[in-house]
């Protein structure tokens, strides 16, 4: 009686465990670029010094620039996104 008990439990737990890790693909998916991010500077913090600073100052000016014309383009950025 005991198997055939424990036998009930398990297969729910594994459905609940496989419905879990269907929903989890889409937040592992944002975890891991985040993670990815942050455990790298740890490891190759020069390499990383070399991307951020690039990476930085790249969209820093563009946004200075889109700043005179930022109504043309956050009017298009909002339409493709809707699009």
């Amino acid at each position: 009686r005991l198997s055939a008990e424990d036998r009930s439990p398990d297969e729910e737990l594994a459905i609940t465990l496989d419905a879990r890790e269907v929903l989890f693909p889409e937040v592992s998916v944002f975890g891991e670029r985040e993670l990815v991010r942050l455990s790298p500077p740890k490891s190759s913090t020069s390499k990383l010094c070399d991307s951020t600073p690039c990476q930085v100052p790249l969209p820093s000016e563009p946004t200075r620039d889109s700043s005179t014309s930022r109504p043309s383009r956050h009017t298009h950025l909002p339409r493709t996104t809707q699009s």
